[in-house]
């Protein structure tokens, strides 16, 4: 076990003092690369390097073939539900893919807007991605059967509409 004097060794502990205005302080180990830098990026703001980084993590999916490719639409279900996309998958969505090889899902962020639009008495519902970007947005699955029985799965996010 630890002593306190050997914690305080490994954690750097700054106050904010008239000579130290422009140090923050950091709590961790010195020696670790556990800061902020420029790279970091809400990729729930869906930029355009947000996009192309949660593309690179979709086309990971391609690395790999798969016995079910739904399985393979579910495990990038729940990556995206991480960062407020969700897209809608149901029996139907298999059925299709496995008569086709082509198959768009349309995104949903946090679960899009429900309620009164301010100006009548009507209620909208959107996607919570077209009022944010002027357009929606949607996973294009692309399914490719390889002879061995497998399915590669290639998916990607595309404007939708």
């Amino acid at each position: 076990m630890r002593s306190f004097k050997e914690l305080r060794k490994t954690i750097n502990e700054t106050h904010r003092t008239a000579d130290t205005a422009g140090i923050s302080g950091r709590v961790g180990p010195q020696d670790g690369d556990n800061a902020l830098d420029g790279t970091d990026i809400n990729l729930s703001s869906l930029s355009d390097a947000a996009i192309t980084r949660i593309n690179t993590y979709l086309g990971a999916l391609s690395a790999k073939p798969y016995i079910d490719p739904i399985s393979a639409l579910k495990q990038a279900q729940g990556r995206l539900q991480m960062i407020g996309l969700d897209f809608h998958l149901d029996r139907d969505c298999a059925v299709r893919l496995s008569a086709q090889t082509e198959e768009m899902l349309p995104l949903v962020r946090f679960g899009g807007g429900y309620g009164s639009d301010g100006k009548t008495y009507g209620v909208d519902h959107d996607d919570g991605i077209t009022p944010m970007l002027g357009h929606g947005l949607a996973l294009r699955v692309e399914t490719n059967k390889l002879p061995n029985g497998l399915t590669q799965v290639y998916a990607m996010i595309v404007p939708n509409g």
